[in-house]
């Protein structure tokens, strides 16, 4: 069954880099992937945010680290449990990729991610889960992974951050429940 899914992923990625490779897209898809280019923007936008509501901003970055954090963490487990090869490693291609691509790192962050920032900003929701759709499949048209390294990122990274909300919910609940039978 495994040699059934990874031959069909492996004729979906050369259909992908046959027909859809076209040199606009395999550029965008290369300064997407690429984290330098965000750096900047993101520290400017959470700057602003931050003189807008200090503790508020300070929570969401401790939140947002954290979650970080578990999601790098759960990749790089499951990236050492299935050792699958990039796909520039399986069909003779040099890449500067390191270790192996199941699932897709890059996926998995930014689904967990987008989730949680969707959460936090629910009025910008849709433009937090398109981020990390683009990401996705930028990172298949970069030669970067299969498609269902980055399919199974995403399921892994809405699952992590549905759990990270509700145990968010629940200890703000708590919290809740705590401060009202302190009350006299």
């Amino acid at each position: 069954m495994l040699d059934i899914l990874n031959n069909f992923d492996k004729a979906l990625f050369e259909f992908i880099l046959v027909y859809l490779n076209f040199d606009f897209i395999v550029q965008t898809a290369g300064f997407i992937v690429n984290e330098k280019n965000f750096f900047m923007p993101i520290a400017i936008l959470y700057i602003f945010y931050l003189f807008a509501n200090y503790k508020r901003a300070l929570i969401f970055l401790i939140l947002f680290l954290l979650l970080l954090l578990i999601s790098e963490s759960l990749a790089a487990f499951l990236k050492e449990f299935f050792m699958r090869e990039r796909p520039s490693a399986q069909m003779g291609r040099i890449l500067k990729a390191s270790n192996y691509s199941f699932p897709s790192a890059h996926a998995l962050n930014t689904m967990a991610l987008a989730l949680f920032c969707g959460y936090w900003f629910s009025s910008k929701k849709k433009m937090f889960f398109y981020i990390s759709i683009v990401v996705g499949i930028a990172r298949v048209l970069s030669n970067h992974h299969f498609p269902f390294d980055v399919i199974f990122g995403w399921i892994c990274g809405y699952t992590l951050g549905y759990i990270y909300i509700q145990i968010l919910e629940n200890i703000a609940e708590y919290k809740v429940n705590q401060k009202l039978n302190q009350s006299p």
